[in-house]
């Protein structure tokens, strides 16, 4: 728990869209072959030798594909045609509508998959997306996952959400003592993340010396206490 304090920090004063989902190294199948470059985009760069020793990390994967991910506004213009007045509007926000219809089965069903990699990323990107009838799917996940590390992408997907009926959610898990102290700070975040008058004076009242029912919920050493109270103010920087 001695790493908590800067790891919150860090957390609170990088921009909400650049957290990162939890995952691991890419290793694509041997002889797989490369995704087609996009339409209207720079050709891919000629990927390198391979030896047997040499493994694709995610950074050497992402140097060798990023161009069929990058420039997303104009694939989005270039597939609805040229844009005049709202039809052409329309054709690109369809689109992307079309496209979120073919990822979101596919992320919620990936939220109960056996490997923790793709279930932690898949809760994490739900989140993102703000798709809020995946809520209950993530709550539950958040219930019943074994892994700290699953518990923890749930409520970051939830926190993602911005929904004050997620309140109670937050509240219940920041309640848990017996809980571990990293799950309930995320679950401070979630609370920060709301953005109301409400949330703040939650935050606030755990600094409030009068205040038993905050005092009751926090941590008992003074060590641990002091980062409970590091992860309210970061939270009440979101």
């Amino acid at each position: 728990m001695s790493r908590l304090l800067p790891t919150l920090l860090l957390l609170a004063l990088l921009p909400c869209n650049s957290a990162l989902a939890h995952g691991g190294q890419f290793r694509p199948p041997r002889g797989a072959p490369r995704a087609p470059t996009p339409p209207g985009l720079p050709a891919q760069p000629t990927a390198p030798a391979q030896t047997g020793k040499v493994q694709h990390t995610w950074t050497v994967w992402w140097s060798y594909s990023q161009f069929q991910y990058l420039d997303y506004r104009r694939m989005q213009r270039e597939r609805a045609g040229p844009i005049t007045g709202s039809e052409g509007k329309q054709d690109a926000d369809k689109w992307r509508d079309e496209l979120r219809a073919r990822l979101i089965p596919v992320l919620r069903k990936a939220i109960t998959d056996k490997d923790r990699e793709v279930r932690t990323a898949a809760a994490v990107a739900l989140g993102k997306l703000q798709v809020r009838a995946a809520i209950p799917d993530l709550e539950r996940m958040l219930r019943l996952d074994k892994l700290q590390e699953g518990r923890e992408a749930a409520l970051l997907g939830l926190m993602y959400m911005r929904e004050p009926q997620l309140r109670a959610t937050f509240e219940r898990e920041v309640r848990r003592k017996a809980g571990k102290l990293r799950v309930r700070g995320f679950a401070l975040f979630g609370i920060g993340r709301l953005g109301d008058d409400q949330s703040i004076a939650y935050l606030q009242s755990f600094f409030d010396r009068k205040d038993k029912q905050a005092k009751a919920i926090l941590p008992s050493s003074s060590g641990e206490k002091r980062e409970f109270r590091v992860a309210c103010l970061a939270a009440m920087l979101m």
